[in-house]
């Protein structure tokens, strides 16, 4: 039987009808099934147990949302430029009690754990550690938006045996590991000394802060292919900057014109070895 994994979804709020939904983007679940995983979403916060008990591993997913925090023992600081409004609407309250309480179930049963992006960072608030709420304003540093950049492994790290001495990744983060949490140590960091993935020393338990799941998927890509199956429905982008000022939300997602199949990535480290930590073969 393939080992089972749970997904932590993201929380979106549609602007149209007020109502608020999970989601979570395909690849993460094509990332799973292709390194040999069964991937199931967590819905509901209060079956943490039941989760915990039932499955092999957990993926803790990346989100558009920061951990509030509180988790962590800060108020919330507004970046400059940012209203009180925008760094509030940056928050969930469902999506930290979803992510933290499944995080602490499974590291009680000392079972894996993948953070990916915030899934990272709700790894490290998990285990007593804390983050920069900014990093432009708190270390005076500008991380890439979206461009490729360099990380170094740490040497003789399983990550660095995985993927070797420095690897290319790209990610949109703006805020970052401050106190690392209890038995976790740092397996890559940038240039200037900003943690891209940490490893505990004894859990089978680790987290990047780029997305792995990404490789050989892309959802551009794959947009582009399907679009004139059936005939798509272009957004009113004016309409739509009108709402998400309105409504303060992130920005609407257009979704795809065909539920087709996509191709199961292969051959991906990261997730062949938590795949392998769940199969107890790591």
């Amino acid at each position: 039987m393939k080992p089972l994994i749970i997904i932590t979804p993201d929380d979106f709020n549609d602007p149209m009808s007020h109502r608020p939904f999970y989601l979570t983007k395909r690849s993460y679940a094509s990332a799973v099934a292709g390194a040999g995983g069964s991937p199931y979403l967590a819905l509901e916060a209060r079956f943490y147990e039941d989760y915990a008990e039932m499955a092999d591993g957990l993926l803790l997913a990346g989100s558009m949302y920061n951990v509030n925090p509180a988790r962590y023992n800060e108020s919330v600081r507004v970046p400059e430029g940012k209203t009180v409004f925008d760094a509030q609407a940056a928050l969930s309250f469902t999506k930290d009690s979803l992510d933290l309480t499944l995080c602490k179930a499974f590291l009680a049963k000392d079972k894996p754990i993948f953070g990916i992006g915030r899934g990272m960072e709700v790894l490290n608030v998990a285990l007593g550690g804390s983050l920069y709420q900014d990093l432009e304003g708190d270390l005076k540093l500008k991380h890439p938006q979206g461009a490729d950049y360099k990380v170094k492994t740490a040497e003789g790290s399983k990550l660095a045996e995985l993927l070797g001495p420095e690897i290319t990744v790209k990610n949109y983060n703006t805020q970052a590991i401050k106190e690392l949490g209890e038995g976790l140590e740092a397996a890559a960091c940038t240039e200037n000394g900003i943690i891209e993935a940490v490893w505990h020393k004894e859990l089978p338990v680790f987290g990047v802060m780029w997305h792995p799941e990404t490789y050989k998927t892309s959802d551009d890509a794959d947009w582009a292919e399907n679009k004139d199956l059936i005939d798509p429905i272009e957004p009113d982008m004016e309409l739509n900057a009108r709402l998400m000022e309105f409504f303060k939300t992130k920005s609407p997602m257009t979704g795809f014109a065909t539920d087709k199949d996509v191709e199961r990535p292969t051959d991906n480290a990261l997730f062949n070895y938590f795949i392998a930590l769940c199969r107890k073969e790591a």
